[in-house]
């Protein structure tokens, strides 16, 4: 005769992924003309890919207050922002806006060199709203800075990064994997003729509930 118990084999386990963020250059031949559909990364967190023809340089631009320097840049701006009717938005001049599917939940930044007054958003496809974001610069001039905008993204979901009313220098991009927390828990069998154990070690019956000890292992008796 046998009888089920539930072995906790974790519980609020925490597993660690250490922490590293991961410079995403990009137009880093430098090309003047960059076409529509051009894959600009695939890595390991995420695709970005362009949506219409845009212009690009070789240009480089250094983010002192992230700590980082891109080679090269391509112009991101949109006419009309990412909507139902217009899901990747409208073209605008030699600009494009970037789709962004996420393999892996992250924090996102894009490096973008801008107006003062501008801002880059990313939108989510499902719902066509902006992402809450988190920005810094480094001062660039008396019209532009060099921006930082962050955002967390999920796996699986895709996003269309945009700029309308001015157009930026998209320069790059860095990621950051975060740390997940589970729960995990296995049924186990165990024969019902073994001595059972409380946490004190006293013999109890196969009734007893909490924690108990049986066969040298412990288990929660339900």
């Amino acid at each position: 005769m046998k009888k089920i118990f539930t072995l906790i084999a974790a519980a609020f386990v925490a597993v660690s992924v250490n922490a590293q963020v991961v410079q995403v250059n990009i137009n880093e031949s430098g090309e003047t003309s960059v076409a529509a559909n051009t894959v600009l990364s695939d890595n390991e967190c995420f695709t970005a890919t362009t949506v219409f023809d845009t212009a690009g340089s070789s240009g480089s631009y250094e983010y002192a207050h992230a700590g980082f320097t891109f080679p090269a840049w391509i112009e991101i701006r949109v006419k009309a922002e990412p909507s139902s009717e217009n899901p990747n938005g409208t073209v605008d001049k030699t600009t494009t806006s970037v789709i962004i599917v996420a393999k892996k939940s992250a924090k996102l930044s894009a490096y973008v060199r801008t107006g003062n007054n501008k801002e880059v958003k990313l939108f989510d496809k499902a719902t066509f709203t902006a992402l809450e974001s988190t920005s810094s610069y480094t001062a660039d001039g008396t019209s532009n800075n060099r921006w930082t905008w962050t955002w967390n993204i999920e796996a699986g979901h895709e996003y269309v990064l945009t700029e309308k009313g001015g157009t930026g220098r998209l320069s790059g991009f860095t990621y950051e994997l975060g740390t997940s927390t589970g729960i995990s828990s296995v049924e186990n069998e165990v024969s019902a003729d073994a001595a059972i154990y409380n946490s004190v070690g006293q013999r109890v019956n196969a009734n007893a509930k909490g924690l108990v000890i049986k066969n040298g292992k412990k288990y929660i008796n339900r």
